[in-house]
């Protein structure tokens, strides 16, 4: 099987008395988080973002937007950071430890703070979304999130909260992989689509077949943009054409707990490092993957 990315596959999901103790420590500094941070604390933790292990901090940051590598060398090309107000970055110290709390007031995470940094938010868009224009839902999420960022560590107390999807098919990576070496498969092609899945599909995904050992269906079931179709229906159409039209020894359904950033062949690059990190030692690109509205070509990703 494929190795993850960096080598091997990060686990920072805290023991039950880790996240106890943090539970019990109220002088912990309390940030607010948005959802989309709360999915990547558990992308990081769960090994799918290997093999970052927190927040990039600003030497980190800028490898990516600008060379997309990490400043090993190491192929990355979306940061992974965590904006925060004004208010909390006055508020926050370096080499504090703070919980992370999500829109619910559950605790997500515990983080030990790095670094307090800014980054420039036009060389950041320009650079991975290919626009500044504000009407790019990925730009207009970065630039509301603002210019200040900290780094640093966390630990995972607790998942984002699931809605109208079943729990079967939130597996981790290490668990992916496990049913992947269960089943023999040396070479595993990964799928995923923003939209319900058709015949095109299905006939792409069993052309797939006959050249590898099997495919991984993975839905992103974390956030997207308000008019894309909702996760609990694509869910439907993929749990009907796995029922009636695929042999379920080749196939199999998960889906990604990871949010969109619509950077196009950037965001792909970031797709096939995570089913790298899943196991899959190949992917399935399609038309203007990750993309939205005409800032990419059709075939550029």
């Amino acid at each position: 099987m494929i190795n993850p990315h960096g080598g091997s596959l990060i686990n920072n999901i805290l023991t039950h008395e880790q996240a106890e103790s943090i539970k019990g420590n109220d002088s912990l500094y309390k940030l607010k988080i948005t959802n989309r941070t709360a999915s990547d604390c558990e992308m990081i933790a769960i090994g799918g973002f290997s093999p970052i292990e927190g927040f990039m901090d600003e030497e980190q940051a800028l490898s990516v937007i600008n060379n997309m590598t990490l400043t090993d060398g190491l192929v990355w090309s979306i940061p992974i950071l965590l904006p925060v107000s004004e208010d909390d970055y006055n508020n926050i110290s370096e080499s504090s430890d703070i919980a992370l709390y999500d829109s619910y007031d559950r605790l997500i995470a515990s983080m030990s703070v790095k670094e307090k940094f800014e980054l420039d938010l036009d060389n950041y868009c320009n650079n991975v979304f290919k626009t500044n224009d504000e009407a790019h839902p990925g730009v207009k999420a970065v630039k509301n999130a603002g210019n200040k960022f900290l780094s640093g560590k966390i630990g995972l107390i607790n998942r984002p909260i699931r809605e109208n999807i079943d729990l079967k098919y939130f597996l981790d990576p290490s668990e992916v992989r496990n049913i992947i070496k269960e089943k023999g498969w040396k070479t595993v092609a990964a799928f995923q689509t923003r939209n319900p899945i058709h015949r095109a599909h299905e006939y792409l995904i069993k052309s797939v077949i006959e050249q590898f050992d099997g495919v991984l269906i993975h839905p992103l079931v974390g956030e997207t943009k308000s008019d894309d179709i909702p996760a609990d229906t694509r869910m439907a159409c993929y749990e009907v054409l796995l029922d009636n039209y695929f042999n379920q020894k080749y196939v199999f359904l998960s889906v990604l707990p990871a949010t969109m950033n619509y950077a196009g062949p950037r965001e792909a690059i970031h797709h096939i490092i995570i089913r790298k990190n899943y196991g899959c030692s190949h992917m399935i690109v399609g038309r203007d993957h990750a993309g939205v509205g005409n800032y990419y070509g059709t075939y550029e990703a």
